[in-house]
């Protein structure tokens, strides 16, 4: 899923982080690896002005929901867009 990013007069040119934002991705990077049953590897999230964007591959629908549930009472974060795909993993058998 693929939401629109209303864009903010105050963005950076050139597509630089504001400040503040490699604050906020040091804490929904920490967030989700302190989240039990979420696999440490698999798992991307990218943060841009507030806005997290999940990517990666996981095994389960439960899976992919505990990932943006995990980031939803982070300070600073205004919106997730969690475009997570479920592969799940008897398929790569």
């Amino acid at each position: 899923m693929i939401m629109p990013v209303r864009h903010h007069p105050d963005a950076p040119v050139g597509g630089f982080p504001a400040a503040g934002e490699s604050s906020l991705a040091e804490r929904v990077r920490i967030r989700l690896l302190l989240e039990p049953d979420l696999p440490a590897q698999g798992i991307r999230c990218h943060v841009f002005h507030g806005t997290a964007v999940l990517c990666g591959i996981v095994s389960s629908y439960r899976t992919r929901q505990r990932a943006q549930d995990a980031l939803r009472l982070i300070p600073g974060l205004s919106l997730i867009v969690n475009e997570l795909v479920v592969w799940p993993a008897e398929s790569f058998d």
